[in-house]
């Protein structure tokens, strides 16, 4: 199987997060997940066992672009990797990513990728093609 080029999400501001696919399995796909802002750059493993990937989470972002009342969230399976969202009724979103390379083991990093509502139908488009060309 030929591997696919990188998702990235990037914010308004640059920061970005990006998944790159890294091996699979049988029963799931493993991904590196980083975090990347002007102060920190941190990565983690990501798996899509039991979970599956964030498709759903984007998918759902997109089809509440006019916003939601409190926090949309999702999370793999063992904690390395996840993702809460809030937004505000101006087309504002709040992507937070909090990476922790080994959830037995203190420390995390953590950071807010602002998006807007424009963004979110192409950004759920990509992130359906970039995990479904993954799928167990």
């Amino acid at each position: 199987m030929e591997e696919s080029a990188p998702l990235q999400i990037v914010g308004l501001d640059g920061k970005f997060v990006q998944f790159q696919f890294s091996h699979r399995t049988k029963e799931e796909a493993v991904f590196i997940v980083s975090l990347h802002a002007p102060w920190l750059t941190a990565e983690s493993r990501m798996t899509t066992y039991i979970y599956g990937p964030p498709t759903k989470f984007f998918d759902e972002m997109a089809t509440s672009w006019r916003g939601w009342e409190g926090e949309k969230a999702w999370a793999e399976i063992e904690g390395r990797v996840s993702l809460r969202a809030t937004s505000d009724r101006l087309g504002h979103l709040a992507l937070r990513v909090r990476l922790r390379p080994d959830p037995a083991r203190f420390g995390q990093a953590e950071e807010v990728v602002e998006l807007e509502a424009g963004q979110l139908d192409h950004l759920a488009e990509e992130v359906r093609r970039f995990f479904g060309s993954y799928a167990i």
